[in-house]
């Protein structure tokens, strides 16, 4: 975990093995809520500011209801 202002934030390695989705799911639904094609979006925070390379950075609470509300169907 990494504290980014004030609250502690999984990181993508630690967001694959708490939630068991793999480093490409994960980054498919990034992209489809970049494009605003999934609804709701995938809770994520990008601080890189970079057009090259991501750091992703995901708030446990948030990814776990994300979870709870696309399994309910």
């Amino acid at each position: 975990m990494k504290n980014i202002v004030g609250k502690d934030r999984m990181t993508m390695q630690e967001c694959v093995d708490f939630f068991g989705f793999s480093r490409q799911k994960i980054g498919r639904l990034i992209a489809k809520s970049k494009l605003k094609k999934l609804v709701p979006p995938f809770p994520f925070i990008d601080l890189t500011g970079s057009d090259k390379r991501h750091v992703y950075y995901f708030d446990k609470e948030a990814v776990s209801s994300w979870v709870e509300a696309n399994s309910m169907g």
